[in-house]
């Protein structure tokens, strides 16, 4: 019952402060794919905790294929670029 507790007011709170915004994230996505096809195009920003750090992951707003650059909030390092496959 007591991990029910914990885990209900984990969700109640509010999300980290973030030491990076959206744009600065987009910028680092940007050179990170800079002469790509999919320079210019990383544009949606979304922050996430994944294993228990803040992080950023850019993507491109492209149907059925596009390009994904994951960022550490804290540091503003690239930790993976993916491509995404369409069908």
């Amino acid at each position: 019952m007591r991990n029910l507790i914990d885990w209900l007011f984990k969700r109640r709170q509010p999300p980290p402060k973030s030491a990076l915004t959206a744009q600065q994230a987009c910028t680092i996505a940007e050179q990170a794919v800079a002469g790509s096809e999919w320079a210019g195009l990383m544009t949606l920003a979304t922050l996430m905790v994944e294993d228990e750090r803040l992080v950023w992951v850019i993507g491109t707003a492209a149907r059925g294929a596009g390009m994904s650059v994951t960022i550490d909030d804290f540091t503003g390092l690239v930790i993976r670029c993916e491509q995404i496959h369409g069908r």
